[in-house]
């Protein structure tokens, strides 16, 4: 099942600079950006051990209305997200 982990704001941009992603069971993870009429994949982990601990540091510029989504695949999992939040002049 796809979680909403967040929405970028009317008159904002978000930008992501680092998720940390915790497993306790095998698992299949990822976490996709979404928006009506486009979709990006921005972190996948495939096979995921348990008891792992993962982390992606980037930059990533989330427009106005963007969707951060995230899924896994079974049960006793922990996701990170930061990053911080321009407001649009």
């Amino acid at each position: 099942m796809v979680t909403t982990l967040y929405t970028v704001p009317a008159g904002n941009v978000a930008v992501i600079r680092d998720m940390e992603y915790f497993s306790s069971s095998s698992a299949l993870f990822n976490v996709q950006c979404s928006s009506s009429g486009r979709s990006g994949l921005l972190w996948y982990l495939s096979g995921v051990p348990a008891n792992s601990w993962h982390q992606w540091q980037g930059n990533t510029v989330l427009p106005p209305g963007d969707v951060l989504q995230g899924f896994a695949d079974g049960a006793g999992n922990l996701i990170v997200v930061s990053g911080f939040l321009l407001t649009l002049p």
